[in-house]
């Protein structure tokens, strides 16, 4: 079986909104790889989080991430980690470009 790595994995992705109402668990344990090369689709009922969880992945939503791992491999092989980059850093607009 040829293997690949995956150039972007999200890991056990959890995320919640705090409001003055209480706290809402809105992604919970989130798994999704994606190799170089490759394409997928994500489907769901309206408001399961698909959107949530890829902005999440380009930095550009809100919420706090309360769990997980969204990782980014660059052409260079380079492991980055895209939760510990801050939304509007020169390093993650590069990504999104």
């Amino acid at each position: 079986m040829n293997q690949t790595n995956p150039i972007l994995s999200i890991k056990d992705l959890n995320l919640e909104y705090r409001q003055d109402r209480g706290i809402a668990r809105v992604l919970n344990g989130i798994n999704i790889s994606l190799d170089a090369g490759k394409s997928i689709g994500v489907v769901g009922e309206s408001g399961c989080g698909k959107t949530t969880t890829f902005y999440q992945v380009m930095r550009l939503g809100t919420g706090i991430i309360t769990g997980g791992a969204i990782e980014y491999v660059r052409r260079s092989g380079e492991k980055v980690d895209i939760i510990q980059m801050k939304e509007n850093s020169k390093e993650i607009r590069q990504i999104r470009g």
